[in-house]
């Protein structure tokens, strides 16, 4: 089995909710919630912060390390690929787990059935691609180094790419072994990610309403709110995909 770091990605330059990842939730910053949420998956470890070596991020970082959170700073912020393939060279790991920081209600469960389904088999595995049935904001991608390399070798340094080298891996999908989790419900309509002021609200009565270590299906249907905004990547139809690159999880 490989090793599986769980990367959190945060940084305090959000234009639409600055410094979002820094807002409290239930009497800790955001992000250090989730660390601690997605430090229960099982299948995979430690649970990593990463951010960049600019110096808005120096708060992301102290506030980490006084939990006791570790982390990682790239150089290079718009570097996505470039944070990924350091991370899993930090910390000698076979393959990571991507979550981002404005995501906090990101289940432990669901990042160890991602792990499960890749296996020592997929280059890349998910739960919101090639098919999203989750809600928006348990998204949850698995890569694996050898996958990361490679594409590392055709994204150069400099290419626009590797700021989002997952929607570059979709555009390009035969070329490797992919997995998607999907839920019995398509429940993509839901929004639970935080963007806007009025998202982090929502995710606060939630988090109030819970018990400690809640799932996220024990969450109750009157917060099942739809998106309404946002840039959402269509589905990809399962007929379409070769046989041999579709998994699909339980």
């Amino acid at each position: 089995m490989r090793q599986v770091v769980i990367g959190i990605q945060a940084r305090m330059g959000s234009l639409r909710l600055p410094g979002k990842v820094m807002k409290d939730l239930d009497g800790l910053p955001m992000v250090v919630q989730m660390a601690r949420r997605v430090a229960r998956a099982r299948n995979a470890g430690p649970v990593v912060i990463i951010t960049s070596m600019r110096p808005e991020n120096d708060v992301i970082v102290d506030s980490a390390l006084r939990a006791g959170v570790r982390t990682y700073r790239h150089p290079d912020e718009p570097d996505m690929l470039g944070q990924f393939l350091g991370l899993c060279s930090t910390t000698g790991s076979d393959a990571m787990i991507r979550v981002t920081g404005d995501c906090p209600l990101v289940d432990p469960i669901e990042v160890d059935r991602v792990v499960t389904l890749a296996g020592d088999w997929c280059d890349y595995c998910s739960n919101v691609w090639p098919r999203r049935t989750y809600p928006d904001g348990l998204d949850i991608e698995y890569f694996s180094r050898e996958c990361l390399e490679q594409v590392a070798r055709w994204l150069l340094m400099g290419h626009d790419s590797r700021e989002t080298p997952n929607v570059w891996l979709w555009d390009h999908f035969p070329r490797f072994r992919v997995g998607c989790l999907m839920h019995e419900e398509d429940l993509s309509a839901i929004r639970w990610t935080v963007d806007t002021q009025e998202d982090l609200d929502l995710v606060r009565r939630i988090w109030s309403r819970m018990r400690n270590g809640f799932t996220w299906g024990e969450i109750p249907p009157e917060f099942f709110r739809e998106k309404t905004t946002g840039y959402y990547r269509p589905p990809v139809a399962p007929q379409d995909l070769p046989v041999d690159v579709w998994r699909v999880g339980p």
